[in-house]
């Protein structure tokens, strides 16, 4: 995932997977801590009216879904200089997190987006880079 998407579910009604992925370009031979969380903006399936056809990334705040997985972490030993090392930092399953948290019929809440953020920490936990994308999800119409 790189910076902003927008799903919908498939003609299967599935929503899918994403891969996030962090390419590391090490300046040293040092030991790399690679942390990836997600968090979520949830709010009514059927918007208020102020809130219709607004960005809701920057009208409502960003929370975590307790009852979802949002948080991995990796620890990279000694990626030799200059290599590039590929880590899939979080795999983000869009249909668990629905059936998790919104599949109740009566559920009126909605999770408009999901976003990941990856942070390269080094051994000490200074944050070296960090980078993040928003995938926007669109409720299904009745």
């Amino acid at each position: 995932m790189n910076g902003v998407t927008q799903i919908g579910p498939s003609p299967n009604r599935r929503w899918g997977r994403y891969e996030v992925v962090a390419t590391i370009v090490p300046r040293s031979r040092d030991e790399f801590f690679v942390l990836a969380t997600v968090d979520a903006i949830v709010a009514p399936r059927i918007l208020p009216t102020e809130l219709r056809n607004r960005d809701l990334t920057r009208e409502v705040s960003w929370g975590v879904i307790a009852s979802s997985h949002n948080l991995e972490s990796r620890v990279l030993q000694g990626v030799p200089d200059p290599d590039r090392k590929r880590v899939r930092a979080f795999i983000l399953d869009v249909d668990q997190l629905l059936l998790d948290s919104f599949s109740d019929q009566d559920e009126t809440l909605w999770p408009w987006a999901v976003r990941t953020t990856v942070r390269l920490l080094n051994r000490h936990g200074k944050i070296l880079a960090t980078n993040e994308a928003v995938l926007r999800i669109t409720p299904k119409t009745p």
